[in-house]
């Protein structure tokens, strides 16, 4: 993990869209109580039992793995995508289930403060109240449509739905065809969407059969978005 130089950080923030709409008076003051770092490709960003952080995505992405004590495999929870928000909540010390943080590409850049920061300036900025109260709006929206994807979608249809969200908020969309590189494993998509690797690889393979996605290596692209969602 390296820091990145000041007049740098400052460019880099107003990069950052959550940051788009802010005030001068509140962009210099999270300028001063901010933290512009850099990560590589396997480094852990946090933990969940350390100290309350806030995370601002600026480039790269970042997965989130839980695992328990007992030392049992660490599972892909979520993927973090640029322009969006990470809070390290300290967690109970006795919490069987633990959650970390890891960058997924070469370099990860992120904007970090304590929370008790954000709080003070949503108190003293309504802009940033907005953008936080948007941000985290934007965040519930995209829980609960992976909530109603696991609770009435059978497990070839939420597979569908995973990839079709996943390439429509944060894929390639300026051609007829759709694309993304996603760094999953089938066993990372089994994982997010309750089913099994076995069933991912089938799923995948009949939708590469029906012409609705072409999944080769790392990379989705989705030939027929509405046929894609019909068959979720």
């Amino acid at each position: 993990m390296t820091k990145t130089r000041p007049n740098i950080k400052q460019w880099y923030l107003q990069q950052i869209n959550f940051f788009h709409n802010l005030s001068m008076d509140a962009m210099m003051e999270i300028d001063g109580a901010t933290e512009m770092l850099n990560y590589t490709k396997g480094e852990e960003i946090f933990k969940s039992n350390e100290e309350n952080q806030i995370y601002l995505i600026k480039e790269g992405r970042v997965k989130i793995l839980t695992h328990n004590d007992n030392g049992g495999q660490a599972m892909v929870k979520d993927v973090i995508y640029p322009g969006q928000i990470l809070g390290a909540i300290k967690t109970d010390a006795h919490d069987s289930l633990k959650a970390s943080a890891i960058a997924m590409d070469p370099q990860v850049i992120i904007c970090v403060a304590e929370s008790t920061v954000f709080q003070d300036l949503m108190t003293r900025h309504a802009d940033v109240g907005l953008a936080m109260t948007l941000n985290v709006g934007d965040r519930l929206q995209q829980l609960e449509r992976k909530l109603d994807m696991l609770l009435f979608k059978d497990a070839p249809a939420r597979i569908a739905a995973f990839v079709l969200n996943l390439v429509e908020e944060h894929g390639d969309k300026s051609n007829a065809q759709w694309t993304l590189t996603h760094n999953l494993t089938h066993q990372d998509i089994a994982n997010m969407t309750a089913t099994s690797r076995q069933t991912v690889t089938t799923v995948l393979n009949d939708l590469n059969n029906r012409g609705l996605i072409d999944h080769r290596g790392k990379t989705f692209t989705v030939f027929e978005p509405e046929g894609l969602r019909a068959y979720s």
